[in-house]
């Protein structure tokens, strides 16, 4: 009696009947899969996945990997095939070439994958042996958590205040918000990053300032901002709130010209 096709466990998504003899067509691996076994692209991927920049992570992964055909592999297209075949007497099993050639190219994504991760996240799929069990692992943990960091950063930005902190504290404070929605693939351009910065400032202080910035023809950048806010914050520890009438009484006088 003829043994019967042997299939392997494996991902439910992935296994599927065979529509030719091997159960996949390898036209449809990339070529780089068919023609060479290389590693290379890994050093190409420059940014190790952390807790908090996965958007940024996988920005880098997407168009690799559609410029190299292996989106098939994560998103379940490259179906698995079987791993063995009956012989031509039908009396015994034999490896798929077809399942080699498949099985290649999955591990050679999986390295590249594994390459790119940080010890913390790496420890959260240690065991998982397919790049798209490791895939969607990543995705399932980080993709929401990815979300509810993104606006709680935009939250932070939009409700700046600068309170009793110094003006170099308070700047790169919004700076530091702004680089880590950066990190999150949310870049804050700068004329808003610039209009939240002086939205946070005390108005009884800024409010003179603020008015001026904010109604000038040509955008003011970060770097000009943060130099007229310092000045702003010299007047102010000198002759108290330059923006009170008493204070701009007092700072007038003491730039009177003397009678001689």
């Amino acid at each position: 009696m003829a043994n019967q096709q042997t299939i392997p466990e494996g991902d439910s998504h992935s296994t599927t009947a065979a529509s030719t003899k091997s159960g996949f067509d390898n036209t449809n691996l990339p070529f780089l899969v068919r023609h060479t076994c290389s590693t290379s692209l890994q050093h190409f991927l420059f940014i190790k996945l952390s807790s908090d920049n996965y958007l940024l992570w996988e920005s880098q992964f997407i168009p690799m990997l559609k410029s190299y055909n292996m989106m098939g592999y994560i998103d379940g297209s490259f179906k698995r095939p079987y791993e063995f075949l009956p012989s031509e007497d039908g009396k015994r099993t034999i490896l798929n070439p077809a399942f080699l050639e498949w099985h290649r190219g999955d591990q050679l994504l999986l390295s590249w994958i594994i390459s790119s991760l940080s010890e913390v996240v790496h420890s959260q799929v240690v065991g998982l042996n397919s790049s798209y069990k490791v895939w969607t692992t990543i995705k399932r943990i980080y993709v929401v958590q990815s979300r509810a960091k993104v606006q709680q950063l935009k939250s932070a930005l939009q409700n700046l205040k600068k309170g009793n902190e110094t003006i170099t504290v308070y700047f790169h404070k919004a700076k530091g918000v702004a680089h880590q929605l950066g990190m999150a693939s949310k870049p804050v351009d700068e004329e808003d990053l610039v209009m939240n910065i002086l939205s946070g400032l005390p108005t009884d202080e800024y409010g003179t300032l603020k008015v001026s910035l904010r109604t000038r023809v040509n955008p003011i950048n970060l770097e000009e901002l943060y130099s007229l806010l310092l000045i702003q914050e010299s007047e102010i520890s000198k002759f108290g709130n330059v923006d009170d009438p008493s204070a701009n009484v007092a700072h007038r006088q003491n730039f009177k010209t003397p009678n001689y």
